[in-house]
């Protein structure tokens, strides 16, 4: 009987959906040229099939966006509108795919004017069938050398940080670390620099630290709700 009670209560608890650890791929170093129409692309890269993707793009100029993404999506790029702003000199911008081609690959963002800096690109593996959560803006227009956003994921959230900032040394706070970006890893440049989180439900602002301000960061989130079975209500999140 008690071995009977145990499975029952084993098979009833919530399903929580798990991240695999993701593969981060940054664009090169500096602009990406300039002109009507800029396209930006990361570097060629091995991806996996049905992964979900996060892609953020940075240019430089006063509102200055992809029109589009391309590559490495079943169903095409999605784009997270609140995750797109700038401080009037750079301008940053978020997309997400739910399940990657895999394969050998290039993602791409055109850009109808001025010049891309370039873009982070991380991917993950989720157990469950995700959906897009939360995305979110912030910029510093003053000269402080922490600079950093808070978003409210839902629970076991992949999300992924940018900051377009002046010489970037760490990042800390909010579950993030620097060990999970792309600081100091070689990947393109020291104001321009990306985190990302899996599994997580942190609501905290993390700190981006710089050598001095201003400087934008953004952030979008992935979420694998609970199987429609489940009888947990999961929280909403909510940008700050």
């Amino acid at each position: 009987m008690k071995k009977l009670l145990l499975l029952f209560i084993l098979f009833s608890l919530p399903a929580w959906a798990t991240w695999g650890t993701p593969l981060q791929v940054l664009s090169t170093t500096g602009t990406c040229g300039s002109g009507t129409t800029v396209v930006c692309a990361t570097p060629s890269f091995t991806s996996v099939a049905n992964r979900s993707a996060i892609y953020i793009t940075i240019a430089h100029g006063n509102g200055v966006y992809p029109s589009a993404v391309a590559g490495n999506c079943v169903a095409g790029w999605v784009h997270d509108a609140s995750s797109r702003g700038t401080d009037g000199v750079n301008s940053l911008d978020g997309w997400h795919c739910l399940v990657t081609t895999g394969g050998t690959q290039t993602v791409t963002a055109t850009i109808a004017t001025g010049a891309g800096r370039g873009s982070y690109y991380v991917e993950s593996t989720p157990s469950l069938t995700p959906t897009a959560d939360i995305s979110g803006f912030q910029t510093n227009a003053s000269s402080a050398s922490q600079l950093g956003i808070s978003i409210t994921p839902s629970a076991n959230d992949f999300v992924v940080q940018v900051i377009s900032g002046n010489v970037v040394t760490a990042i800390t706070g909010g579950g993030y670390s620097t060990a999970n970006s792309s600081i100091g890893t070689g990947l393109g440049n020291s104001n321009q620099q990306g985190a990302w989180l899996i599994n997580s439900t942190a609501t905290a602002q993390p700190t981006w630290t710089q050598a001095s301000g201003p400087g934008n960061v953004n952030a979008v989130s992935i979420q694998e709700p609970l199987p429609a079975s489940s009888s947990v209500r999961r929280r909403k999140g909510t940008v700050f």
